[in-house]
């Protein structure tokens, strides 16, 4: 069964909800793909003419979402895009930096950003 961005968003509350550091590491990972598919679901819906472009060389599907949302250049896409960044640098944070101490407030920290996110692009 697929699943929503609002589903994984609720998951990420879940998650967050533990003590356990890989548990609030999953959180803020599942908020930002929340976050990362609801802006993918957007930018689709709305800015097709954006969405279509190909842009090689720009970085991966990530790096290339953040920069089509820049694209539309106004503050409500612009917004969205630079919260969208600071939270996929806490997901990397999360997943790949296992010295870096993550904190149930952080986990909390990334699944408001994603709510921001959520009602900026609604």
């Amino acid at each position: 069964m697929p699943s929503s961005p609002q589903e994984l968003l609720s998951a990420a509350e879940g998650l967050a909800a533990e003590s356990a550091e890989p548990l609030l590491r999953a959180a803020i990972s599942r908020a930002y793909y929340s976050a990362y598919h609801y802006g993918s679901i957007a930018v689709q819906n709305e800015l097709p003419l954006i969405n279509a472009l190909s842009l090689k060389g720009a970085g991966g599907s990530h790096k290339q979402l953040i920069t089509k949302m820049l694209m539309a250049k106004t503050p409500r896409w612009t917004g969205a895009a630079y919260k969208l960044r600071d939270l996929k640098s806490q997901r990397v944070t999360a997943d790949y930096q296992l010295n870096s101490e993550v904190t149930q407030a952080r986990a909390f920290e990334a699944i408001e950003s994603a709510k921001v996110i959520f009602k900026t692009l609604a």
